[in-house]
């Protein structure tokens, strides 16, 4: 990696600084390298943002499942405890990942995106009943 190289050279000039004396220091070399390092922490301070920006949203997804979860369930409960696990320092990005899908598992339950009943899912049933009350069924007019 370019990073990695770039700072063994920081830190190879760093000892040449503290051991040798001031003649022998390359500091047209020294000047490339500090000039990569302050556009690599340029680029690092964006990508930081980035993640943070990332990270927040996702947590908030976690947070409005979870609300989402709570008032279906009329309780207090799977909301109050998400927010007390996302505040937590402890958690790393996988255990985000296992809480999410573990809520997102709880909301799909909560609210099915398939019907549940078999007599929803039989078409036939309806257009018949459609038919026989467009019919009238022996009413005449």
């Amino acid at each position: 990696m370019k990073e990695i190289e770039l700072a063994r050279k920081l830190n190879d000039f760093a000892k040449l600084i503290g051991d040798e004396s001031v003649e022998e220091i390359e500091f047209d070399s020294l000047r490339q390298s500090l000039e990569e390092s302050a556009s690599c922490l340029v680029q690092f301070e964006k990508t930081k943002t980035l993640c943070e920006k990332l990270l927040s949203d996702f947590k908030s997804e976690i947070k409005r499942m979870a609300n989402f979860l709570s008032c279906a369930r009329g309780e207090n409960f799977p909301l109050s405890m998400v927010e007390k696990l996302l505040s937590s320092k402890n958690l790393d990005f996988d255990d985000l990942v296992l809480l999410r899908k573990k809520v997102k598992n709880e909301f799909d339950n909560a609210f099915p995106s398939k019907p549940v009943s078999r007599v929803a899912e039989r078409k036939d049933i309806f257009e018949s009943r459609i038919r026989e009350f467009k019919v009238g069924d022996g009413y005449q007019s």
